[in-house]
């Protein structure tokens, strides 16, 4: 019976990531790699709103710390029932959108 060697870690070795249940594997496009959605609210006074992803999973964003890219890289284009690209980020308990693209 062979006994596996244990490599030996460092002292400030790191535990490996976690994959967290708001990044579920999304549906995405030839055209590039951001998961789709559609904006189901958006308060365009104060510049925020709500996301809803393929999955049915709802993520809400701030204009104040997302950033749009894209041609259309402006709030001026966002609107509710608008197709987007988005990427999500661990913020406190819950998941928010940090970047955003509309189509």
């Amino acid at each position: 019976m062979e006994m596996k060697q244990i490599k030996e870690r460092f002292q400030n070795w790191l535990p490996l990531p976690q994959v967290f249940e708001c990044l579920d594997s999304p549906e995405v496009s030839e055209e590039d790699m951001f998961p789709k959605g559609e904006v189901v609210e958006y308060y365009e006074k104060q510049g925020i709103g709500t996301i809803s992803a393929v999955s049915g999973k709802k993520f809400p964003f701030s204009l104040d710390v997302t950033e749009l890219i894209g041609p259309k890289g402006q709030a001026k284009y966002l609107r509710a029932g608008g197709r987007v690209g988005y990427d999500v980020a661990r913020s406190g308990n819950s998941c928010r959108v940090v970047r955003m693209k509309v189509y």
